[in-house]
């Protein structure tokens, strides 16, 4: 609404001499603030490296408007209120703007590249076929290592028996290696495991006495190796006496053989049972027993 004559302000210094120009200049001030008030409030032009600055409204045609009388401007304003950018040119709208750019910037950079720009293409999961092969192939592996190391480096026992006691007790568990068995022969005093030639299939565990040549005698429950009387802190005292077999005394020890004997002499079959031992037969060189474990000791 139009403010009352009251509140229009005179500048200072030219102030009217007749109620006639007085009131010529207050018309005039309404038609100026009608003009303004019609005038849409222009938005400031977007500055882009890409497209040319949009065509500035045409001041001639504003400054024609400005002296048309208001009836004649109001459907002009009405039409700038229903559409703000249309003295903006084609491509003033903010929207269009953008849409442009950015089409315009992916065209710039697929001109700067001369190959085509990089595709990413996810990472395909592994199938369940694929990871249950490898599961099986890792479980293959450590089964295979385990049964190598088992049938050629060294193997663990459970002593069964009392044959070896009081050196080896009943339920002593034994570690055993195997490899010097196959490069050298067992002096007298080693503790080796063997193939029981009586009962193939079941491993025994005794002491080597006598090797390949030597001739093993017994005599008045005492034992001699090449005639010399065996004196063996072991045994524990126990005598050495014979036992009901085909076996005959003195015994020559054959040639790739031992003569074995377990420390228990009152409760062992060994070679007074079943003869001297073939090397092929054995199997492993006793070292220490483990378990129990305050019972571990090392194997002389």
């Amino acid at each position: 609404m139009a403010r009352s004559e009251k509140y229009f302000e005179i500048p200072r210094g030219k102030e009217p001499e007749t109620d006639e120009i007085r009131k010529a200049l207050i018309d005039k001030i309404k038609q100026q603030e009608q003009i303004n008030q019609a005038q849409p409030v222009q938005r400031p032009q977007q500055q882009s490296t890409i497209y040319n600055q949009a065509p500035a409204p045409n001041v001639a045609v504003q400054q024609n408007v400005a002296q048309q009388p208001v009836q004649q401007q109001m459907p002009q304003a009405q039409n700038r209120a229903s559409n703000p950018y249309a003295n903006y040119g084609a491509y003033s709208s903010p929207f269009a703007e953008d849409n442009k750019t950015n089409t315009v910037n992916n065209n710039l950079v697929d001109a700067t590249h001369s190959k085509e720009p990089i595709k990413y293409k996810p990472k395909k999961r592994k199938s369940a076929a694929k990871t249950f092969l490898v599961l099986a192939l890792m479980v293959a592996i450590i089964f295979g290592l385990s049964w190598a190391l088992r049938e050629f480096v060294f193997q663990a026992y459970e002593i069964p028996s009392g044959s070896m006691e009081k050196t080896i007790m009943t339920g002593d568990m034994v570690f055993a290696e195997k490899i010097t068995p196959r490069f050298s022969t067992p002096k007298a005093g080693d503790i080796i495991t063997f193939q029981d030639p009586q009962n193939n299939g079941r491993i025994l565990i005794k002491r080597v006495i006598a090797t390949a040549g030597q001739t093993v005698d017994i005599k008045d429950n005492k034992l001699y190796v090449d005639n010399v009387e065996q004196h063996e802190s072991y045994t524990n005292g126990l005598q050495t006496s014979k036992l009901r077999s085909s076996i005959s005394y003195p015994y020559k020890v054959p040639n790739d053989s031992v003569w074995v004997m377990g420390d228990n002499r009152t409760n062992s079959q060994d070679s007074r049972s079943f003869g001297a031992i073939p090397t092929s037969s054995i199997i492993g060189h006793a070292l220490f027993v483990y378990w129990p474990y305050e019972d571990w000791k090392a194997l002389n």
